[in-house]
């Protein structure tokens, strides 16, 4: 049994669509203090081992980031609370006034179990683009940015794409699909 250390039920069903199908998963929904740091990488890795150290069974998180590409990749860890105080228009207006529009998401997969000192992680970036020209996208007030955030190899905004791109190509499934990897070949060991 694996457990994933969430209290978010859609990201344990997206997982959950694409980690191996022989691997039984559990949902956890555990509060684990988060460190303060510019890397994704040690956030994720420290919450394996606080959250090992209180479950002490095999566990994953999951943590995505994104990073704005002409802000010396503000807002760091504070992407949540960045769209809570921003504005849609004042991020339009933000975006408007420079070249620059790439943004990238970084996913950071955890894993640990009892035979490993410290966490393995699985990581998976991807570069998109600030696209403010579709004023009738879907808009979601919890990830305001799915309206005006595209991939970089799609024209339509991530609220106008359909379940495909979700299952196949977005960061978190990549970074889990790292996981599946990596597993898959010390059973065939």
């Amino acid at each position: 049994m694996l457990h994933i250390v969430t209290g978010n039920t859609k990201k344990f069903e997206k997982i959950l669509s694409v980690i191996h199908s022989w691997i039984e998963l559990k949902q956890v929904d555990l509060d684990v203090p988060e460190i303060q740091s510019l890397s994704v990488i040690d956030v994720s890795q420290d919450k394996a081992k606080k959250a090992f150290a209180i479950l002490q069974k095999p566990l994953m998180v999951e943590d995505t980031w994104v990073y704005f590409d002409w802000y010396n990749q503000f807002p760091w860890p504070l992407a949540k609370q960045a769209f809570e105080w921003l504005w849609v228009s004042w991020m339009n207006a933000l975006f408007d006034a420079i070249e620059n529009k790439k943004i990238s998401f970084k996913s950071v997969v955890s894993y640990i179990d009892a035979s490993l000192d410290q966490p393995i992680s699985f990581v998976w970036e991807s570069t998109w683009i600030a696209d403010f020209s579709h004023p009738n996208a879907p808009f979601n007030s919890k990830l305001p940015y799915l309206s005006f955030f595209r991939p970089e190899w799609k024209t339509s905004v991530a609220s106008m794409l359909d379940d495909d791109f979700w299952k196949d190509t977005h960061h978190r499934v990549k970074a889990v699909r790292k996981f599946n990897e990596r597993f898959k070949q010390e059973i065939e060991k």
